[in-house]
């Protein structure tokens, strides 16, 4: 199995807690990156820390039993990362968290044994919410491509700390009109990043390469919790697009444009077929247990 794409999470992990229903589900946009990477078959990995509370326990548990190494995560005493959640038509609505319990306490600060078991995988996912924003030079550093989530977070700060450093940044638009997406991801592009993807919900995805505009339609499906879509389009995109440029380096300095054209546009579409089958279930990727905080 050693020719395994090797993706990695670092950052967050929560509850998403359904008050309503009694029940929470593992989550966190770091850890749903490292699952869904898993599902599709990578070698997966989530660098984080867990709280000593019964969801850090389970989160772990839960990562143990799917095969997705957190061995050199912290185990910190405290409340574990939560957000409680609403469903209206199907739709996530977050009523409230704790910012990521005892990461935000205790931001993850990479040592050197940290440097060289994150120089061995293929691709690092990071976010907005992970309180990395600190160590993204480090990262860059490792020589290994970094894809970094900012939610619908677009101000000048951010994207002028980050946007150098990373090969492809995730980007929520479903509250901006198409124009004005492709506005955001041309200003990213221009802050030095090299792809762009925008989710924007039931319009679908679009991805800026720095030349071409590539949009995928959404699947159809019966949603029932759009809780993970996002994460899973973005996971998944990033584990075919690894698929499609093996052995050729990455399509925006190796392959033709034909080439490129055709690893981004099957990427998409995989993305977008497997964020349709997110909606379909309850909870990022399930594995439901009763609320018991």
């Amino acid at each position: 199995m050693a020719n395994r794409i090797k993706i990695i999470g670092i950052g967050d992990n929560v509850v998403d807690v359904y008050e309503n229903k009694g029940v929470m589900y593992p989550g966190g946009n770091a850890l749903n990156f490292a699952v869904y990477a898993s599902k599709k078959g990578a070698d997966a990995a989530f660098l984080g820390a867990f709280g000593t509370d019964y969801p850090g326990v389970y989160n772990r548990a839960v990562l143990n039993s799917l095969g997705i190494d957190c061995s050199h995560s912290r185990i910190i005493q405290g409340e574990n990362g939560r957000c409680c959640i609403n469903l209206e038509k199907g739709d996530r609505i977050f009523l409230k968290s704790n910012q990521c319990g005892v990461l935000r306490e205790n931001p993850l600060r990479l040592s050197e044994e940290d440097k060289r078991y994150l120089r061995q995988f293929d691709w690092i996912h990071t976010t907005i919410s992970s309180y990395m924003d600190e160590e993204i030079l480090k990262l860059h550093k490792l020589g290994v491509p970094i894809s970094y989530d900012f939610s619908d977070c677009f101000q000048e700060k951010y994207l002028d700390r980050i946007c150098p450093y990373i090969t492809l940044a995730c980007l929520s638009c479903s509250s901006l009109e198409e124009d004005e997406t492709i506005a955001v991801m041309k200003k990213i592009h221009q802050k030095g990043c090299i792809l762009i993807l925008a989710t924007r919900g039931a319009e679908g995805v679009m991805l800026y390469d720095g030349s071409e505009i590539y949009c995928q339609e959404a699947f159809p499906c019966y949603a029932i919790d759009t809780l993970g879509a996002g994460d899973s389009m973005a996971s998944v995109f990033v584990y075919e697009y690894l698929q499609g440029c093996r052995g050729k380096g990455l399509p925006a300095e190796e392959c033709s444009s034909q080439k490129k054209g055709d690893i981004i546009s099957r990427a998409l579409q995989e993305g977008a077929r497997f964020a349709a089958k997110t909606c379909e279930a309850h909870g990022a990727f399930g594995m439901e247990t009763s609320y018991m905080i």
